[in-house]
């Protein structure tokens, strides 16, 4: 794996407000990741979707509790979407459903690179970042936005990774 610019992963840190989207969403583990077929069924949907507001994406893991970097098995399932930020409406595409994100604070990374090569960063983020932070982990969805310099599996292509933090409440 290359040698990732840990000075390009500074997050800023912000409160957000929430966030409603239009998902699709698939039950996956990391062992057996099933992102590209959740996004290749849900990119033909987007057209179909009405009031979109904007023409960013979000992949959005919900993961079952706040130990699963700390206990981590590639084998345990957690809930991913792939969505779009709409106005809600009542005349949803077949197979979709509302998520909403609450509003929070949030440890917001850009990450540069090829999405399939981002590991080394999330093992920087969850093992290193958080543990020299006076943050932790937050019961929220962790996500991804993915805008105009989002583009695939190129080495130049951006998103910005949002990740549910809280002031540590007990030392570590």
């Amino acid at each position: 794996m290359k040698n990732i610019n840990l000075k390009r992963l500074e997050p800023k840190i912000t409160t957000i407000a929430e966030i409603k989207l239009i998902a699709s969403k698939f039950e996956m583990s990391f062992a057996e990741d099933q992102t590209e077929q959740l996004w290749r069924n849900f990119s033909p949907t987007i057209k179909n979707i009405p009031n979109k507001k904007n023409h960013l994406k979000y992949s959005v893991q919900i993961f079952p509790n706040t130990n699963f970097f700390k206990d981590f098995d590639p084998k345990t399932t957690f809930k991913k979407y792939a969505a779009v930020e709409a106005d809600i409406s009542k005349n949803l595409p077949k197979n979709l459903e509302v998520l909403t994100i609450p509003a929070g604070l949030y440890a917001i990374f850009t990450y540069i690179g090829k999405p399939s090569e981002a590991e080394k960063t999330f093992y920087y983020i969850h093992y290193q970042w958080l543990k020299e932070s006076s943050f932790e982990l937050d019961e929220r969805p962790h996500f991804a936005i993915m805008g105009d310099k989002y583009i695939g599996e190129h080495p130049d292509s951006e998103e910005e990774l949002f990740i549910p933090i809280r002031y540590q409440t007990t030392s570590s």
